[in-house]
């Protein structure tokens, strides 16, 4: 009977705790890459997401900027403008040459600043192409495209970031160009401000390597090295949405590869368009890939239902806590969870960053974590540990959930040597040592 509670017991604690979204693969059809965006309207596509139309460029650069007819149209730019708010001033960039290589400078059109009446205050003229804006803090960021001169020499400007407090005197940097989608300040490269105050990187586990491909409404798009798509609240944690088999089969049978093109939303779908860089298929059920057997035209057009991709981020975002180690935020695959108030994260990532080794006894279900001079031990639903050989009680025992062993956070941090505080209005664990 003790037996039957505890199990009923931690089946309430993972429907309470964790809520894991069996989402749909994407969907696909092929079209020709000449074919029209579905949301194009009086020529420009507009999406709405959520009650919030956006503008979507579909360059390689742009970002989905909210479409205000009227505030574009006060920009010399017009619908070819990309712009930031920042609280005071409108920083908008010309998004014409971002598919367009010309040497000369004269096709360049100049970064411009406007105030809150939409009056020009002014515009910088840089030798290369404003292809990416940020701000942050009081300073504005730009990515120059690099570029040939043209000349006999064959001199190449090369891609930068150069970065300014003023306006008008801008020097190189190093920094990662910030964006904000709703309250959160990001970087493309994977760092993110939830506090708006300190630009934190964020280390994904098993080494996730995701690469930026735009936003969709306030949700941040990537996708990994298996073609997947991940959208996100936050640039910490992810909701999954696998890429259709089908195309895996077609990449590994001839060498395709998918550019991303866009992303938005339609007919309650996600919309996702991908170029095909590929050609020469060798039998007639592939001939839909490519045109007349050369280098292929066509389009792949990946749809899938919004309501369970939203409905994931919506309960994602409802219960996100998160972890800093020494400066760092961990981007772990399954969420930190509560129990009695208690916060339980996955082990085996936490402890590979702290540098720890962990045995693991299947036949117990125990885990000895070894650190320096400290060794803890614990079993998973049994309240009762060991620190270098003394005997301890934990406020909550450790749990399995979804394959993964979650360890109450304070107790095994503190007892390995580091600090634990909580950061209240960011819902965040900071761990020191």
């Amino acid at each position: 009977m003790k037996r039957i509670l505890v199990l009923l017991f931690v089946l309430l604690l993972l429907f309470n705790c964790v809520t894991a979204y069996a989402l749909p693969s994407f969907s696909y059809e092929v079209i020709d890459s000449s074919e029209n965006k579905l949301i194009l309207n009086e020529g420009i596509n507009i999406s709405e997401t959520r009650g919030q139309e956006y503008l979507i460029k579909g360059t390689k650069y742009s970002l989905p900027i909210k479409y205000d007819a009227n505030l574009l149209n006060a920009f010399s730019t017009k619908n070819s403008s990309e712009y930031i708010w920042t609280g005071n001033i409108y920083i908008v960039r010309s998004t014409e040459m971002d598919h367009v290589w010309f040497p000369q400078d004269y096709f360049i059109k100049p970064l411009q600043f406007y105030d809150a009446d939409l009056e020009l205050i002014y515009e910088h003229k840089f030798d290369q192409h404003v292809m990416e804006i940020g701000y942050w803090k009081g300073s504005y960021y730009c990515r120059l495209a690099g570029r040939s001169l043209g000349d006999t020499a064959g001199t190449r400007l090369p891609e930068k970031v150069v970065k300014s407090t003023d306006m008008k005197n801008w020097k190189e940097t190093n920094e990662e160009i910030p964006h904000f989608i709703g309250s959160i300040a990001y970087t493309k490269e994977g760092s993110v401000a939830l506090n708006q105050e300190n630009m934190l990187p964020v280390s994904y586990e098993n080494d996730k390597k995701l690469k930026f491909c735009s936003t969709l409404g306030e949700w941040i798009v990537k996708q990994d090295e298996e073609q997947n798509f991940y959208f996100s609240n936050d640039n910490v944690y992810y909701i999954k949405v696998e890429f259709p088999s089908e195309l895996i089969e077609m990449t590994k049978r001839y060498g395709f590869s998918y550019l991303f093109k866009s992303v938005y939303e339609y007919d309650r779908k996600i919309i996702i368009e991908l170029k095909i860089n590929g050609f020469h298929v060798t039998n007639q059920e592939d001939a839909q890939f490519v045109k007349n057997g050369a280098w292929t035209t066509k389009t792949i057009r990946l749809s899938v239902p919004t309501e369970e991709v939203y409905a994931a981020l919506d309960e994602q975002k409802a219960k996100a806590e998160y972890i800093t180690l020494n400066g760092e935020l961990l981007g772990f695959e399954e969420m930190p969870v509560r129990e009695d108030d208690r916060l339980l994260v996955p082990m085996r990532f936490l402890f590979e960053k702290m540098g720890a080794e962990v045995e693991w006894d299947q036949d117990t279900q125990t885990a000895t974590v070894l650190q320096e001079n400290d060794a803890v031990a614990f079993q998973i639903n049994n309240r009762s540990a060991t620190v270098n050989s003394q005997a301890q009680t934990m406020d909550v025992p450790a749990r399995l959930i979804n394959g993964k062993t979650m360890i109450p956070i304070r107790f095994l941090s503190e007892n390995l040597g580091y600090t634990v505080e909580w950061d209240e209005e960011t819902n965040m664990a900071i761990i020191t040592k």
